[in-house]
């Protein structure tokens, strides 16, 4: 499962880097249709790094995360567009696996050309 989301940037102090590690230190809110009122626990980083999405740099981690007793692969990234002062946030969730699919992300947003 893979979902975007567009949010106010919050301030010029907020930074992909920062979204990013936020969620990953303190859970990401419910976006996946897991338990809609939990956030899913701090995620355990295996991978992190930078991809190129729509033209813009995204700041991604990658790794294991757990919520309700069941441990589930998870991808957080996010960027900030240079023309819109906006956020845009991408999880993916794989239940079936500790180990996150990044292959399968990678080709979906390869096809976004721009924002």
């Amino acid at each position: 499962t893979i979902t975007l989301l567009k949010l106010p940037r919050g301030g010029k102090e907020v930074t992909s880097d920062v979204i990013v590690g936020e969620y990953a230190e303190k859970g990401i809110p419910n976006i996946s249709g897991m338990d809609a009122d939990k956030t899913s626990a701090p995620l355990t980083v295996k991978d992190k790094g930078n991809l190129t999405v729509g033209g813009e740099e995204m700041t991604f981690v990658s790794g294991v995360s757990e919520r309700g007793g069941k441990t589930f692969s998870q991808f957080i990234g996010s960027l900030i567009p240079k023309s819109n002062p906006s956020v845009i946030i991408i999880q993916g969730v794989c239940f079936d696996s500790e180990t996150y699919k990044m292959e399968q992300t990678k080709k979906l947003l390869s096809a976004i050309k721009s924002f």
